[in-house]
């Protein structure tokens, strides 16, 4: 609202709009049709790693810079999932 300038569809801006939104609409389905066969915990941890490609597929395919703040991320990332799969009878003796 507070931008000065107009948008510019040009045909490679629709182009990406449609691809993403292609790919916005496959995900969605995929992930729906993988639910009717499998429980939302069993595949919930696999969203945990949506971060972890995405970063290494921006570092190989756009070539942004690997830097120690990704890698720290990474391994944060990696640790919380970690973290949430122990299984919690260890813990409590049961």
């Amino acid at each position: 609202i507070m931008n000065k300038n107009n948008l510019v569809f040009t045909p490679k801006a629709v182009g990406l709009l449609l691809y993403g939104a292609f790919i916005s609409a496959t995900a969605y389905v995929i992930w729906n049709s993988v639910l009717k066969y499998y429980s939302v915990n069993e595949m919930g941890m696999y969203k945990l790693f949506i971060p972890i490609f995405g970063s290494i597929l921006s570092v190989i395919i756009l070539g942004e810079d690997f830097t120690i703040n990704l890698l720290l991320g990474l391994i944060l990332v990696i640790l919380g999932s970690v973290i949430l799969n122990i299984n919690k009878k260890k813990f409590n003796g049961n």
